[in-house]
């Protein structure tokens, strides 16, 4: 049994702006170190040809099918893996029907997001053709289990501590051209998708009960304001509907935003600048906003339901009540109670003025984040993965 493997890993693209090309950017920063070798499928954010990446091979998406990974049999033939590791919806990758058709015999462990009670039924149905199933959540390894009998492994995703650092406040505000002084909330998210998964029209409805109270306070969007990803028209929204006042809500510019401009250290910035996360999803697979806010020493609101809740509760956070909402694929999501939503804003507002129990809430998200480190503690947990064979176990 050799100690290092050929890995062929399966997401975005390592720049692209997403969660998971972020992970892939981490595993390839970090598992080479170990003496494993790494090539990665982008199955978005690169087409057309193959490249190097600092050493590491990326192959391209052949753009042929619902998630453009028609490229997989190629990067297997001609990198000749070990294993094929997945960090992606296993009902968007249409190469796993092809497995056997397309001669890949090479053991494949899904690193699997969990975001509905129970699982999709369109998830449970790939995941079944997985050598090995990974969650990076604990509700992910609990679903997994008690309802559909797969006896998944607990790895979960990681940040880069030194990056999602606390930061000097009134530094960060003003590099983001902020105000200096107010309480101010932030969104960070896609505005993708009806009903929108991020709960954004919820919470900018309890942000404006909130700042009916207290005037003075700021909402920061870090998203995209209008509907060109089949979203929430949020201008609308915000200046029309909900007719909030424009000193009211500050937002990332849409330019810098649609093209990807925005680093590691620019989003550390925002969590930095701001007072409070506000993250009531419908449903989280992981969540690395919370954990990167909670990294700065920013706490967090988040709704009780799938990962939000592992992530929140032990890190001085507000966990929201909700109510069910029914999937399309025959599973529960759930939705936020607004009313829940406004009075966790307060209860956030109330803490900032207390100083020392807003330094222990601040104290508490940071120690919590830290456990998530992906050089000293994820990495780790792969390269113990990678050479005890640990999808030879099976499911």
């Amino acid at each position: 049994m050799s100690e290092t493997k050929k890995v062929l890993w399966f997401s975005n693209a390592p720049y692209a702006p997403t969660g998971y090309g972020n992970q892939t950017q981490l595993f390839m920063a970090t598992l080479p170190s170990y003496g494993h070798e790494v090539a990665i499928v982008c199955n978005y954010g690169l087409q057309g040809m193959k490249m190097d990446a600092g050493g590491v091979v990326l192959y391209p998406s052949e753009g042929k099918s619902r998630a453009m990974d028609g490229g997989v049999k190629w990067a297997v033939r001609e990198f000749e893996p070990d294993v094929i590791i997945t960090l992606y919806d296993p009902w968007a990758m249409k190469w796993i029907e092809d497995m056997e058709k397309d001669e890949i015999d090479v053991p494949w462990v899904a690193w699997t997001p969990i975001d509905t009670e129970p699982a999709a039924k369109t998830t449970v149905k790939n995941l079944g053709k997985a050598t090995a199933v990974v969650a990076y959540s604990r509700f992910g390894q609990r679903i997994l289990r008690d309802y559909h009998g797969i006896n998944a492994e607990f790895i979960p995703h990681g940040i880069l501590t030194n990056v999602y650092t606390p930061g000097d406040r009134v530094e960060a505000r003003a590099f983001l051209n902020l105000p200096k002084q107010p309480f101010i909330v932030s969104i960070v998210g896609n505005n993708q998708g009806l009903p929108n998964r991020k709960a954004m029209y919820e919470s900018l409805i309890a942000f404006k009960n909130f700042n009916r109270r207290h005037p003075d306070t700021i909402i920061y969007l870090h998203t995209t304001l209008g509907r060109l990803r089949g979203g929430l028209d949020l201008a609308t929204i915000i200046e029309d509907h909900l007719q909030l006042r424009e000193e009211s809500v500050w937002y990332v510019k849409q330019q810098d935003y649609a093209l990807g401009n925005l680093s590691m250290e620019y989003m550390a910035k925002i969590y930095q600048a701001t007072d409070v996360l506000l993250n009531p999803s419908l449903g989280e697979g992981f969540g690395l906003p919370i954990l990167e806010a909670e990294s700065c020493a920013t706490p967090v609101i988040a709704n009780d339901c799938t990962s939000m809740t592992e992530l929140v509760e032990q890190a001085g956070g507000w966990l929201v009540q909700n109510q069910p909402f029914r999937h399309p694929d025959e599973a529960d999501q759930a939705m936020p109670l607004i009313s829940s939503v406004v009075k966790a804003l307060e209860s956030a507002y109330q803490s900032w003025k207390n100083g020392n129990q807003w330094l222990q809430r601040r104290q508490s998200a940071r120690a919590y984040a830290m456990t998530f480190d992906f050089p000293n503690v994820i990495a780790p947990m792969w390269h113990q993965y990678l050479i005890q064979e640990k999808w030879s176990e099976g499911k």
